[in-house]
């Protein structure tokens, strides 16, 4: 479950018990006037839970739960002053992904402490095993909203009917209640619960008695054991089970299960924190419980998780303790690469269809860049009346070094959309892909192309880096504009790529490899690696020693070394840098190259050169952590074509709304909500419009747009275009001035786009591009980052530098610097939205998708009464949720917004459950 500040709700569904006792035990012991005892007994006072009054007793047989007639007085049993206890204890099980699952686990110990058995329950009494780290459950987990309703159970009315109580628990721990919930009819009333209103008196229960000897018919004691008892609604004993005390397990008696003779006692365990020290360093804390006999010798041991699961060491087992000494070397390594082949993708330029020898097909007008690059381009419908069929052509272009000679395969893909308002004739285009003049390989778009019709187009085939590198590889898209009618089409996706075989290795990758040593031992305990600037470095190939290089024309091996420049600055530390020292193969040194650790930025010794390992610098580094307070504009909000909801004659295409294709009714309506923007900052919608269609009507026939910003039924503005306005020629899709309007209060509005062009069936067809909306204002956002301040050996300082919590990459502050915490105040975001809430008790198949009637939904809980639930979230499948099962969903850090996905719907009639919910 997760939540605001809380633990998340817990339905329990059933009848009301109608007796509402309670059962309390004592173990006594039938004492004969001689002194011998002749049995125990379990008495049982029953109490009324309402009025306290006691309305009855039963003396039992602890073991058969059978009625018992005393033979002598009942009095506490004395073998040796003391029973076993057992107490209950709510914990949290944390699977991997932060779920935590409520359980009960009952620990019973001996008269001296020692553990005897713990038993793991659900918080409804069924059996239940730990899958993930069990710990104490948090009392208040980091509070983000008060968005997370709770439900409280436990409460019957005075009739004995269940009931919940739903309330709110704000991040400071204020409870509001909000009103409760009849748990056999579903019904929700708001408000305190009525007058009568007391805990429910269900009394099953489990409850285990003191620890009991087996007894054989030679007087020895075999085993002990634990007497557990199980009641009915009535309090009476339902059932009785023998419980292994050292185990846990259930018991079966070889002699007789009797009160233990003076003298024996329980078997004493200790239990011991210990380290497992694996061969990487690793330390891995577990516990070791020793087993003793009555002597106090250890028998043996079992060791355990932190989580209470067993545990196998596998390194070196020892105390726990602090931190040993270590020492830490850097060597340089190389990490070689592991094949020689590379990827290409090459650029692509415009040309004609002249460049193929396609000349029967038209240049499509305009640069092809846009596709290239992996954006879209549009091929406009033609106004015929020849058949028409547009080309765009590309040259491929790509020089990859170290690749003579290599040869591999060149892969080209593009989607394309046929946009209409015509249907393909025959054939309707196709991709190819030519070396010079000749076909290579094509892909041709489906014949007879309706409008709607989307096709990915895929080409392959073998070329040479040669021919990339001469630019003799050319693509070409080939689409049908008009052909008996118009049609327009658009082209996007396109990709290009090209795998190379037998291309030259790359150089191996220069790495350090820092070791961690043991200062005693010398065994190396950890170890990491970085680059040379030291970043996390991932080896990707074979680790080895770097070789020397070595040249074409003289042999020679050249080998790095890190070293130290003292510096001539008082106080600095001391600079490192790399050192190339070349010599021939006879040892003759041909040249020093001094570098920084990067390889290639020259370097200039300024002071003395000593060995890293040995530099100290005299004087000191402190570093602290500041804020800059930045102050940046609000984020445009997009609006993307197919977040709308859709009405009538209306369909999107791509990034564009488009209203009425086809030459049908102008019905068409797109709308969608839009929250976050900040109460009265200045606002305004961008968005783009053009029309298709051509011929010659009246002007009566014209693509008219309408577009809404609504603060509810509230419009706050609106704007009516004619774009085509008589006109015979399709419009452009084109920007269109912004809609401004003031930001209201809520911080959400609906924005609605309308078709009210004119004509009837025969009208112009809109286009509606939606981009986003835009917003003033700025938001002040305290950036920690890292300032070092050195000092020299007086304490004077002589510098500062500052860098990103990295402690590496560079940063310049762009605001006012200061303590974080005192900045905290001044750092503000924007007001959060009043939070909602609702509940609903739903019955049957009906889909109730709350994501889609609220779309800042905030959290949501599930309790599944009868049947199954199909619960549908952001992963797409349906998982069918049982009776008695409770689940809650909720936003959890600060960068969410809204619960995207969260539909509902019962697996047949027979389904009953509860919804309740939080949005603003």
């Amino acid at each position: 479950m997760s939540g605001c500040c809380g633990q998340g709700p817990v339905i329990v569904s059933g009848a009301a018990a109608t007796p509402r006792v309670d059962v309390e035990t004592v173990l006594l012991c039938d004492v004969l006037p001689d002194g011998t005892v002749a049995g125990v007994a379990l008495v049982e006072p029953v109490y009324d839970t309402i009025s306290g009054d006691r309305v009855g007793t039963r003396t039992v047989n602890p073991v058969t739960g059978a009625a018992y007639t005393p033979g002598g007085t009942l009095q506490p049993c004395q073998p040796d002053g003391c029973n076993a206890t057992t107490t209950a204890q709510v914990l949290c099980d944390e699977a991997a992904d932060g779920t935590l699952t409520h359980f009960v686990r009952a620990t019973t110990y001996d008269c001296e402490g020692a553990l005897l058995g713990t038993l793991d329950r659900t918080l409804d009494g069924a059996a239940y095993t730990v899958t993930g780290t069990v710990g104490v459950c948090p009392t208040s987990p980091d509070c983000e909203s008060p968005t997370t309703p709770v439900t409280s159970v436990g409460l019957c009315l005075a009739d004995g009917t269940p009931i919940a109580v739903t309330v709110v628990r704000d991040c400071a721990g204020a409870v509001t209640s909000e009103g409760w919930i009849n748990l056999s009819t579903g019904a929700w009333s708001a408000g305190a619960v009525p007058v009568g209103t007391v805990a429910c008196g269900e009394s099953r229960s489990i409850q285990v008695s003191g620890t009991f000897c087996d007894v054989d018919a030679g007087g020895d004691v075999v085993g002990l054991v634990l007497v557990e008892y199980t009641y009915d609604d009535t309090g009476a004993i339902a059932s009785v089970r023998l419980v292994d005390a050292v185990t846990g397990g259930t018991y079966t008696p070889t002699g007789t299960v009797t009160v233990c003779p003076a003298g024996v006692e329980q078997p004493e365990r200790d239990l011991l924190q210990l380290c497992d020290t694996a061969p990487d360093g690793t330390v891995t804390p577990f516990v070791r419980d020793y087993a003793r006999d009555e002597t106090g010798a250890i028998v043996g041991h079992s060791d355990y998780a932190l989580d209470g699961t067993p545990y196998t060491p596998t390194g070196t087992v020892g105390m726990c303790g602090p931190d040993t000494c270590t020492n830490t070397t850097s060597v340089l390594l190389c990490d070689a690469p592991a094949d020689s082949t590379v990827t290409v993708a090459p650029t692509v330029t415009d040309g004609t269809p002249a460049d193929v020898a396609q000349t029967q097909f038209t240049a499509l007008g305009g640069a092809y860049t846009a596709l290239w690059s992996g954006g879209s381009l549009v091929f406009p419908a033609d106004p015929g009346p020849a058949q028409t069929n547009r080309m765009a052509v590309g040259q491929f272009l790509a020089n990859p070094a170290g690749c003579d000679g290599a040869s591999g395969t060149l892969t080209v893909s593009v989607r394309v959309t046929q946009d209409g308002p015509g249907t393909g004739q025959l054939w309707d285009g196709a991709l190819r892909l030519f070396r010079g003049t000749t076909v290579l390989a094509d892909d041709v778009v489906l014949n007879y192309a309706p409008p709607g019709h989307v096709q990915t187009l895929t080409v392959s085939t073998p070329v040479t880096a040669a021919d990339l590198t001469a630019g003799d590889i050319r693509i070409g898209l080939v689409l049908e504009t008009f052909h008996g009618t118009p049609k327009s089409w658009t082209a996007d996706q396109f990709s290009a790529t090209v795998a190379l075989d037998g291309c030259d290795a790359t150089a191996a990758t220069q790495f350090l490899r820092h070791l961690v040593t043991d200062c005693e031992t010398g065994e190396v305990v950890a170890q990491a690696d970085t680059t040379l600037d030291g970043d996390p470095y991932t080896v990707t190939g074979d680790v080895a020693q770097c070789q020397p290089v070595q040249s074409s024309d003289t042999c020679r091996n050249c080998v790095p070394i890190v070293l130290c420049d003292s510096t001539d600055t008082p106080g600095a530390a001391p600079h490192s840098f790399l050192r190339t020292v070349c010599r021939d193969c006879d040892g003759n040194l041909l040249g020093v190259t001094d570098t920084e650790l990067d390889g290639t930025t020259a370097y200039s010794v300024s002071g003395e050169i000593v060995d890293c390992a040995a530099a100290e610098a005299c004087g000191d580094v402190e570093i602290a952590q500041l804020c800059d307070l930045v102050a940046a504009p609000a984020t445009p909000i997009p609006v993307p074509a197919d977040s709308f909801t859709l009405t009538g004659n209306v369909v999107v295409i791509g990034d564009t709304l488009q209203f009425s294709r086809n030459n049908v009714a102008v019905t068409g309506v797109a709308e969608r909500a839009v929250t976050g923007l900040i109460n009265g900052a200045a606002s305004a919608l961008q968005f783009e419009a053009g029309w298709g269609g051509g011929g010659n009507p009246p002007a009566t026939n014209d693509a008219i747009y309408k577009v809404d910003i609504l603060d509810g039924a509230t419009v706050l503005a609106t704007s009516t275009v004619n774009l085509s306005n008589g006109s015979g020629s399709a419009g452009a899709v084109v920007a269109q001035p912004p809609l401004a309007f003031p930001a209201p209060s809520s911080g959400s509005i609906t924005v609605r786009f309308t078709d009210l062009s004119t004509g009837g069936a025969l009208n112009r067809d809109l286009v509606i591009r939606p981009l986003t909306v835009d917003t003033e204002g700025t938001s002040l956002t305290a950036r920690p980052f890292l300032r070092a301040y050195a000092y020299d050996c007086t304490g004077q300082l002589q510098t500062t530098t500052d860098t990103e919590l990295d402690g590496s990459t560079a940063y310049t502050p762009q605001g006012e610097v200061g303590v974080c915490s005192e900045m905290s105040d001044t750092a503000t975001t924007t007001e959060p939205s009043p939070v909602n809430t609702g509940v609903r008790a739903v019955t049957g198949a009906a889909a109730q998708d709350l994501a889609a009637e609220f779309p800042a939904l905030q959290s949501v809980s599930l309790a599944v009464l009868a049947g199954a639930v199909n619960v549908t979230m952001s992963d797409g499948t349906d998982v069918p949720i049982p009776a008695g099962v409770t689940l809650t969903w909720s936003v959890s850090k600060d960068t969410d917004t809204a619960l995207t996905v969260a539909s509902f719907a019962g697996a047949d009639a027979s389904a009953s459950y509860l919804l309740n919910w939080t949005h603003s």
